[in-house]
């Protein structure tokens, strides 16, 4: 192994743990920091759940703990992640927010559907499984 690929290791290995722990202790969704980070979900993870959001936002605020608690019920389906959108600005253009709370789909990498607003439990759920997602009652 070159002294590249080692450093290059090292680097993801910590992203990872960084990750892993940031999970544990928020439960099922994980808080993307970077791009980095952001793309090597995606590209890692067949299925992805992005709530792109602002702190101080008022509907925000109120789907974010909505959003939380709906991904428990996907686990092993999708992996849930948060993008502030402040702090990841290139993501949020990537993908075109122009409003918050929005919720993309991501399949392979690619956008299946988006839902801009906030969202009860159940409109969430019927809307992951509209997207193709399972729930975990379903996969058992």
């Amino acid at each position: 192994m070159s002294e590249l690929d080692s450093i290059l290791s090292k680097i993801f290995e910590s992203i990872t743990k960084d990750v892993v722990l940031r999970s544990s202790e928020g439960g099922n969704v994980l808080e993307v920091s970077s791009e980095d980070e952001f793309n090597k979900l995606v590209s890692s993870n067949k299925n992805v759940v992005v709530c792109f959001y602002k702190p101080d936002c008022p509907a925000c605020k109120s789907y974010i703990p909505v959003f939380e608690e709906v991904s428990k019920e996907f686990k092993g389906s999708a992996v849930f992640i948060k993008v502030q959108t402040k702090n990841l600005r290139s993501v949020s253009r990537r993908y075109n927010v122009v409003a918050v709370p929005t919720t993309i789909v991501l399949v392979g990498g690619d956008e299946v559907s988006r839902y801009e607003g906030s969202m009860n439990s159940t409109k969430l759920i019927t809307f992951l499984i509209a997207s193709g997602l399972k729930r975990v009652k379903d996969n058992g």
